[in-house]
């Protein structure tokens, strides 16, 4: 029987694009919960910091080791992918302009972007593929 861990990564190497949107809607739905539930609101000075900027460092950061680095493009691939979940919660609740405070109330707007930013993406890597052969 083989090793769970090896099983993951087989199934990650063999289907990138799958874990990419799976971790992309799990870190949409993990950031908009503990926005929720934990009510944390940190600050340097009198600037709240919101998920946007830490998705934007998480961003910065997945570029920067991709440049630089010899990292496996898995773990790269799941860093951007949390990186744009955060992004893509907080910029619903600009474009909504929702003035209720954080809730599940934008909670659908954002799974229907995350949705449609997927499927972009799905797109995209087909074309790519097709373009190759």
């Amino acid at each position: 029987m083989k090793n769970p861990l090896k099983k993951l990564e087989n199934c990650c190497n063999k289907y990138p694009l799958t874990l990419f949107i799976i971790v992309l809607f799990l870190s949409l739905i993990i950031s908009r919960w503990i926005g929720i539930s934990l009510n944390i609101h940190p600050s340097v000075s009198s600037f709240r910091l919101h998920h946007f900027y830490y998705g934007l460092f998480l961003l910065s950061l997945s570029a920067i080791l991709l440049i630089f680095s010899k990292l496996n493009k898995t773990i790269l691939s799941i860093l951007t992918a949390i990186s744009l979940g955060m992004i893509i919660d907080e910029l619903i609740l600009v474009f909504t302009l929702d003035k209720a405070p954080y809730t599940w109330q934008s909670f659908p707007q954002a799974l229907m972007m995350t949705l449609i930013f997927s499927m972009i993406i799905i797109i995209l890597s087909k074309l790519k593929s097709s373009s190759f052969r």
